[in-house]
Parts: structure tokens; C-alpha cells; sequence
């Protein structure tokens, strides 16, 4: 099978399509804050304490935040072309003479998201891998404040790879993207 899509000219770019993938932009970028703040509070063991609450009764608070949230994400990827006609209602007209197609819009989209992970992330990863290289080399047990800063860096680095993984996989993701979406449309 090849993951080869040829741009259609006889089919034009609308300003929906264009506005469904800014909203759906918005939603991976959401859910990579979400995941990357869920990554923060497993680590460092508060998501899964209940010192943080009154009582045991509410030591599921934080799961159904998270659990609500990435559906909403998940909601928001899924009716975007929804939401997108309704902000084009009686607008959504084609652009014949835009120079770009949706798989270079989508690749854009995943370009751009993974430069924004990269660009917050990249200063900090090499920070804290420089002082976990550091406190590594020395032969006492870590304390727990030293082993938080492990966590931390990991939240970096999966942050970190997850940007270079969207920037170098922008033009394979966008594929894929589009077949799936290509699927769904036909049935």
C-alpha cells in the first residue's frame, strides 16, 4: 500500500477545511498539554494520592478531570467539520487560487506542533539531563527531591521526542490522517 496522495486540482480548498484543521490544531495541542501535565502528577505520585484531598471519597477527582478533558479533546478532533461549518455558515467558500492542499495544510499543522514542543522543551531537557548526569555520577542513594528531578526531565524528554516525532513525521501523519478521513467520509 503506498502512502502516496496526489493533490486533486479539480477540488479547491474551502475555508471550512481550513478551519477545521486550525481546530483540530487546537485539540492535539490540548491534548499534549494534557498528557504532558498528566505525565507531571503520575510521576511525582499526586495524581494517585489522596493528601491532596480532605477525604478518600474524592481521591478520584483528578481521573475524571483528566478522564473529561481528553474526551472533550477527543470530541473536539471528531466534530471539528461540524464546528468549522458552523463558523463558515455562508462563508465556506472554495479558494481556487490557494496554493496548498490539505495534506500540506495537515503537515503544516503537525510541523508546527512539533516545533512549538520542541522549542518549549529543548532548553529544559538539556538542563536537566545535564544535572541528572550530574547527580548520577555520585555513589549516595538519590533523596526524593532528587528523584522528582528525574521525573522532570522525563517530562521533558517525552515532550521533547514527541516534537521531533510530529516535525519529522508531519508528511506521513498528514497521510495517514487524511486516508483514515478519506475512510470515514466514504462510509
Amino acid at each position: 500500500m503506498s502512502d502516496k496522495i496526489e493533490p486533486s486540482p479539480s477540488e479547491p480548498v474551502t475555508l471550512g477545511e481550513i478551519v477545521a484543521i486550525l481546530i483540530r490544531v487546537l485539540a492535539l495541542n490540548f491534548a499534549l498539554h494534557l498528557t504532558n501535565y498528566l505525565l507531571w502528577e503520575v510521576a511525582l505520585g499526586r495524581a494517585f494520592s489522596v493528601g491532596r484531598f480532605q477525604s478518600h471519597s474524592l481521591a478520584w477527582i483528578p481521573w475524571l478531570v483528566f478522564s473529561v478533558s481528553f474526551l472533550g479533546v477527543y470530541w473536539l478532533w471528531q466534530l471539528a467539520p461540524f464546528f468549522a461549518r458552523l463558523i463558515t455558515r455562508g462563508r465556506n467558500a472554495a479558494l481556487p487560487n490557494f496554493a496548498f492542499d490539505l495534506l500540506d495544510l495537515y503537515s503544516f499543522a503537525f510541523v508546527l506542533i512539533g516545533l512549538s514542543c520542541i522549542a518549549e522543551s529543548i532548553g529544559p531537557s538539556f538542563t536537566w539531563l545535564h544535572y541528572a548526569i550530574t547527580q548520577s555520577s555520585s555513589t549516595a542513594a538519590l533523596t526524593p527531591d532528587q528523584k522528582s528531578n528525574f521525573y522532570t526531565l522525563f517530562k521533558y524528554l517525552v515532550k521533547l521526542i514527541i516534537g521531533l516525532a510530529l516535525t519529522f513525521q508531519a508528511r506521513h501523519l498528514a497521510i495517514k490522517l487524511l486516508k483514515r478521513q478519506g475512510e470515514i467520509a466514504a462510509t
